[in-house]
């Protein structure tokens, strides 16, 4: 048996839209992403997006923004290494994509992060994979430029960049700010570390030092009692002191006791020479008073200049020593108060670095779950970013899905609209409301509902149900059974929607305990493809066949050598394997809307 895959999967692409003539000039949708704000910080800007195409430098700032951090110093650090250079990556393509230039398209059409993306979507229908696996080269590139230049896929990423790429999605967090008080308290607590460590030395010196101005006890040595050096020569220097400061105040009054008598020989003079008879002059005559005088007073000056000059070697004396012993005093006091300041500010430096240790450690704490959150809201991010064009296609692939719906909708339409009689208008109008809920859309469970009866009982038996709830005035089913000509109408009319609607069911249910998110229609079992077959008889085949010489060349291209004269379609299409089966009779059923996509 040798089927045509490339014939099934050109059918596949021209039912999805991917034609030369299709391939038009790509649409562009304007975004709106209304950045309300600047950010405070200077190297975080923001700035408005205008309408049209994504301004890329802007979304990139955002990237920057949402991607990185600064330390304390200002240097740029990534909690995520390489998250913002893939990000602004896929960024950049989005923005591509969103432009649609051709020649940007076709290169992104063969990227390889874009070609996995898209091939990681078709791989989740069954039906596309086979159609996508067993196609060339050339129509693969075909099918994935469609995927990115369809208006629904750039839409999509229009609204999603403007969802996810918003001022709503900047990251604020305080992991900069406590990054900041991180060092400051580093800096605090090593200041304070190499201030003790200074302080404690200055310590140690100084309590070395003071000991040798202090006398101290050390029961191991002998003598016990150890004077400092400081203070035997402190001892030394006030021994010796002592008597010469005695010596000056001697020298002192004498040399003060001297200068008296020679005022008074000198007052003795004056008055022997003024002829002052009060000065007794010891029976002497004048001239020998005054010799005398001058003898004295020589005298005197003499014996003060001596007394004078051991006062002033006495005194020397005494301030060396005097000095000597104010320094070492001097010395004493410093270091005492060096002792105590030093023990002062070690004890203030041990509060502050007793309380240093909290802080820091619950700034640490905070700064790690501030980057935990902060990792994660990144990766959030950037997956938002990285799964726009995912969600795109997605969008466009369900919504390809949903073109047998649509279609089915048209074809009831045209119809209901060109029924002969009035009974016949109501009659479809009663069957295009089938399964429908109230605001017009396809209610799946109804449908599921009475897909098991349909491969069991056949139309017939739904129309009678159908009826019988929803009466149409002047028409019983025995009435429509007996109509000739338009109970077998009804009857395959009837077939057809029931296998497009099939054929176009969303997936649901659950895969290990998890919601299934696989894209497309639920695939055909089997017993379903083979009940579809039966249901729809080879006089719907055959009618199709007919119509349409094109689809007749593609289904027999795809049958191969079984598609010969003189075989029924349908025996033909149950010999083919299960999937082409399948994939066949999904072209078939798109009826005459499909059919004229490939002429």
């Amino acid at each position: 048996m040798v089927v045509n895959s490339e014939a099934i999967a050109r059918a596949h692409f021209v039912e999805m839209g991917v034609t030369s003539a299709g391939a038009g000039r790509p649409e562009v949708v304007g975004l709106t992403n209304s950045v309300r704000e600047k950010l405070a910080a200077a190297d975080h800007p923001s700035r408005v997006v205008a309408e049209g195409p994504v301004n890329i430098d802007v979304l990139k700032s955002l990237i920057d923004a949402n991607t990185q951090t600064r330390d304390a110093t200002g240097v740029v650090v990534e909690l995520n290494p390489g998250l913002n250079a893939r990000t602004k990556v896929t960024a950049e393509k989005l923005t591509k994509i969103q432009k649609g230039e051709k020649a940007d398209l076709v290169l992104l059409a063969n990227d390889p992060q874009i070609v996995s993306a898209l091939e990681s979507l078709i791989s989740q229908n069954p039906d596309s994979n086979t159609v996508y696996t067993n196609s060339s080269a050339a129509e693969k590139t075909t099918y994935r430029l469609k995927l990115l230049t369809e208006g629904k896929t750039k839409t999509e990423i229009a609204r999603l960049l403007n969802e996810n790429a918003g001022l709503g999605k900047l990251i604020t967090d305080e992991v900069e700010s406590l990054r900041i008080e991180g060092e400051r308290l580093t800096q605090e607590r090593n200041s304070l570390n190499t201030e003790k460590t200074t302080k404690e030395a200055e310590l140690t010196r100084s309590q070395a030092e003071v000991q040798e101005y202090q006398t101290r006890v050390d029961l191991t040595a002998t003598p016990p009692i150890i004077p400092g050096r400081f203070v035997t020569e402190l001892a030394t220097l006030q021994s010796e002191a002592e008597p010469l400061r005695q010596d000056v105040d001697i020298l002192k009054r004498q040399i003060e006791l001297l200068e008296t008598q020679r005022t008074a020989a000198a007052g003795g003079k004056i008055s022997v020479i003024t002829g002052n008879r009060s000065t007794p002059t010891g029976g002497m005559n004048t001239k020998d008073r005054l010799d005398e005088l001058d003898t004295m007073n020589a005298n005197l000056e003499s014996e003060i200049a001596t007394k004078q000059g051991s006062l002033e070697a006495k005194t020397k004396q005494l301030q060396e020593r005097d000095s000597k012993i104010a320094a070492i005093t001097a010395r004493k006091t410093a270091l005492e108060e060096a002792i105590t300041n030093a023990k002062t500010r070690i004890a203030e430096i041990d509060i502050k670095l007793a309380e240093n240790g909290p802080k820091f450690a619950e700034n640490q704490s905070k700064l790690h779950t501030a980057e935990t959150k902060r990792k994660l809201e990144e990766n959030t991010f950037a997956s938002s970013i990285e799964g726009i064009l995912t969600k795109a296609v997605e969008s466009t692939i369900n919504e390809s899905m949903k073109t047998l719906v649509a279609e089915q909708v048209l074809i009831e339409t045209t119809a209901r609209d060109n029924a002969k009689t009035e009974q016949e208008r109501h009659l479809r109008e009663s069957i295009m409301g089938m399964y429908r809920n109230a605001v017009g859309n396809i209610d799946w469970n109804a449908f599921r509902g009475s897909w098991s009866q349909f491969l069991l009982n056949g139309s017939d038996a739904m129309l009678a149900a159908h009826l019988a709830a929803h009466p149409i005035p002047g028409l019983t089913m025995d009435q429509l059974r007996a109509n000739a000509e338009l109970y077998p109408t009804i009857i395959a009319d009837l077939n057809v929607k029931m296998g497009r609607l099939r054929m176009s069911q969303p997936r649901e249910g659950m895969l290990n305990g998890i919601r299934t998110r696989l894209l497309g229609p639920q695939p055909l079992s089997e017993i379903e493809i083979r009940g579809v077959v039966d249901r729809l008889g080879d006089e719907f085949f055959d009618k199709m066949l007919a119509s349409n010489s094109k689809l007749k060349e593609q289904i027999a291209a795809a049958a191969g050598q079984n598609m010969v004269e003189g075989h029924r379609f349908s025996q033909v299409l149950r010999r083919l394997p299960l999937k082409s089966m399948g994939l066949i009779l999904m072209i078939l059923l798109g009826g005459g809307v499909l059919g004229a996509r490939l002429t």
